[in-house]
C-alpha cells in the first residue's frame, strides 16, 4: 500500500526512518571525528611532533584529496551494488586511522594516518552515505537525503566541546583512541542494521529521480555548480577550522569561541531542520541561492563589528548558509542527474568542492598567518562574490528553456 511506501516506491517508510536515522548518527560520528576534532586540539597536536599549528592542518588537506579524486569512482561503486560493503569496510579503516594518529610517535606515522583516513573517508561520508539512501528512498530521495545533514550539521555542536572537554581530561591520544573505538562500537553496528544485503542498485523506474537538465545545459550548470560548491567551502572550511585561531586573534578567549561554534552548530541544525520540513514546497535550487546570497553579509558583519558580539553575528549567519548549501550539495546534484547515477554525479560535481575544501584549512590558516585575519577576510568576501555571480549564471541557464 503507499502508506507503508516511501512515497509509493523505494523502501518501506518505516524501513527508510530507520535508515535515515541511522545513517544520521554514523555521520554525525564521521564528520565529529575526523573532521570537527583536530581543530580543537590543533596546538597540543602541533607541539607533540614539532610542527607549527597550522601545518597540522596538511593532515585535513590530505585526507580531502585523496577524498577528492577517490569520491567519484567510489559514488559509481555505491550507485552498482549498493553502500553496506563499502560503507562498512570505510568504518573499519576510519577506526584504523584514528588509532594510528592516536598512537603516533612521529610524524611520519601521523601523515600516515591521514592517507589511512582519506582512503576511508569518502566511504563513510557523503559519496557513499548519499547513494546508499537515496536508493531506499526512491521518490522521497531529495528530503531523506537533506534530512541526513540535520546529524552531520550537529556534528560541530557535539564534537567541537566533546573534544575540548576530552582532551582537557585525558589529552589528545586518549581523545582519538576513544573515537576509533566510537566507529567500531556505534556505526559499524548501525550500519550492518540498517542497510539491506541486496541494496536495490538499479533503481525501478517508478522509483528513480529523473534528471532535470540533459545534454550542453546540464554541463553548464554542472560546471558553474561546481565552481559555487568549490568557492563557498574553500571559504566555509577553511574559516570553520580556523575559527579558534581567528577569534583568538581578534582578542576573544578560546573558551569562549568554542561556546560561539557550539552555538552557531545548533544554528546550522535549526535552519537545516527547517529547510527539510519545507523542502517539498519549492525546487533545492532555491535553497542554493539563498545561501549563497547569505554568505557575503556573513562574513561582511565580523569586518563592521568586530568584538565578541561581532563574532556571534558572523557564526550565526554563517551558519545559516553554511546549513543551507549542505543540503543544496546533497540536493541540487540528484535533481541535476536524477537518482540513477546519483552517486557518480554527485562524486564528479563535487570533485574541485572536495579540492578546495582539503585545501582550505591549510591555505587559511597560511594565509592568516601572513597576511593576518582582516585581510584573510577581505579575500573570503571577494570570494564569496564570486560564486554569487556563478550561482546566478547557473540558475539562470537552469530556467532558461531553449526555443
Amino acid at each position: 500500500m503507499v502508506a507503508d511506501t516511501a512515497a509509493g516506491s523505494g523502501a518501506p517508510r518505516v524501513h527508510l526512518i530507520r535508515a535515515t536515522c541511522g545513517l544520521g548518527v554514523t555521520q554525525l560520528i564521521g564528520w565529529g571525528t575526523v573532521f570537527f576534532a583536530l581543530p580543537v586540539v590543533a596546538a597540543p597536536v602541533g607541539q607533540a611532533f614539532g610542527i607549527r599549528p597550522e601545518t597540522v592542518f596538511l593532515g585535513i588537506t590530505i585526507m580531502l584529496l585523496i577524498n577528492a579524486f577517490a569520491g567519484p569512482w567510489l559514488g559509481d561503486l555505491v550507485d552498482r551494488y549498493g553502500g553496506r560493503v563499502p560503507m562498512a569496510a570505510g568504518t573499519v579503516m576510519t577506526s584504523l586511522g584514528l588509532a594510528i594518529l592516536a598512537l603516533a610517535a612521529d610524524r611520519l606515522a601521523f601523515w600516515a594516518a591521514w592517507i589511512v583516513l582519506g582512503v576511508s573517508a569518502p566511504l563513510i561520508l557523503s559519496n557513499g552515505c548519499y547513494p546508499a539512501l537515496s536508493q531506499l528512498a526512491g521518490t522521497r530521495s531529495r528530503q531523506a537525503v537533506s534530512s541526513l545533514t540535520l546529524f552531520s550539521g550537529s556534528a560541530i555542536t557535539v564534537f567541537y566541546p566533546t573534544t575540548y572537554l576530552l582532551d582537557e581530561a585525558f589529552g589528545w591520544r586518549v581523545t582519538f583512541l576513544l573515537y576509533a573505538a566510537l566507529h567500531l562500537a556505534v556505526s559499524l553496528p548501525i550500519l550492518l542494521a540498517v542497510l539491506p544485503k541486496r541494496a536495490g542498485s538499479r533503481h525501478r523506474r517508478d522509483a528513480a529521480v529523473e534528471p532535470a537538465l540533459q545534454g550542453r545545459r546540464q554541463r553548464v550548470v554542472a560546471l558553474c555548480l561546481s565552481a559555487v560548491f568549490a568557492l563557498h567551502v574553500f571559504i566555509a572550511n577553511g574559516l570553520a577550522l580556523n575559527f579558534i585561531a581567528l577569534y583568538e586573534s581578534l582578542g576573544i578567549e578560546r573558551s569562549a569561541a568554542v561556546t560561539i561554534m557550539a552555538l552557531a552548530g545548533i544554528v546550522q541544525m535549526l535552519t537545516r531542520l527547517v529547510e527539510v520540513l519545507l523542502s517539498g514546497r519549492y525546487p533545492a535550487t532555491v535553497t542554493l541561492l539563498i545561501s549563497c546570497a547569505l554568505q557575503v553579509p556573513g562574513l561582511l558583519v565580523v569586518l563592521v563589528a568586530q568584538g565578541p558580539v561581532g563574532a556571534a553575528m558572523f557564526a550565526i549567519v554563517c551558519a545559516v548558509s553554511n546549513g543551507l548549501m549542505a543540503i543544496a550539495r546533497a540536493s541540487v546534484p540528484l535533481a541535476l542527474f536524477g537518482s540513477q547515477i546519483y552517486g557518480a554525479g554527485h562524486g564528479w560535481l563535487t570533485l574541485p568542492f572536495s579540492i578546495m575544501s582539503a585545501a582550505a584549512p591549510f591555505a587559511f590558516a597560511q594565509m592568516m598567518a601572513v597576511s593576518g585575519p582582516i585581510a584573510s577576510l577581505q579575500v573570503a568576501v571577494g570570494l564569496s562574490t564570486v560564486s554569487f555571480a556563478l550561482c546566478l549564471t547557473a540558475l539562470h541557464t537552469w530556467r532558461w528553456q531553449p526555443r
